[in-house]
């Protein structure tokens, strides 16, 4: 056995050593790219839950908010912009949590809210004309806009069910 062989011989055993580390690295990377997905379902969800209880919870209170002007169980329509307010922030205060929909629905539920309060706001002054023109009276106008709010409702449990079995 010459000196040339060995040498041969020991860099052919580093080769083999090389190529089972590179092995061994791709398959440390594919544990730790699993590991993160499971990481991002159990940190994700329970945030996303969260989110969509709570546009949830504000698209009820819109629905009854009208009865409860009605009722003067509230003064005006102060409370409302105020729990829109508070609503946006505490959405916007989860982050990006990768539910498209569901922010595009929060926006639109905020956007209905403004809505609303206009509308209410016109029962109580000299024009009790609608906002929308299709609609003959105010109290028409004010009735879509607490039924659209309630089945936006209704179409938010299926629209969080596809982003909490993603997560």
């Amino acid at each position: 056995m010459t000196i040339e062989f060995f040498a041969f011989l020991l860099s052919c055993v580093s080769a083999l050593i090389a190529v089972v580390a590179i092995y061994r690295s791709h398959v440390a990377n594919q544990i730790a790219l699993e590991s993160n997905k499971i990481t991002k379902h159990y940190n994700l969800r329970p945030m996303r839950l969260d989110a969509c209880n709570l546009v949830k919870d504000f698209a009820e209170y819109c629905t009854k908010y009208n009865t409860m002007f009605v009722q003067k169980m509230v003064s005006g329509t102060r409370e409302l912009m105020d729990r829109r307010d508070s609503f946006m922030n505490e959405f916007q205060a989860f982050g990006p949590l990768g539910m498209h929909e569901i922010e595009v629905k929060a926006n639109e539920l905020a956007n209905g809210a403004v809505r609303l309060q206009r509308a209410l706001d016109r029962t109580r002054g000299s024009d009790p004309r609608p906002l929308d023109s299709e609609y003959e009276s105010l109290e028409d106008n004010i009735h879509a806009i607490v039924d659209w709010f309630a089945e936006e409702k209704n179409s938010l449990s299926s629209l969080c069910a596809t982003y909490l079995d993603d997560a």
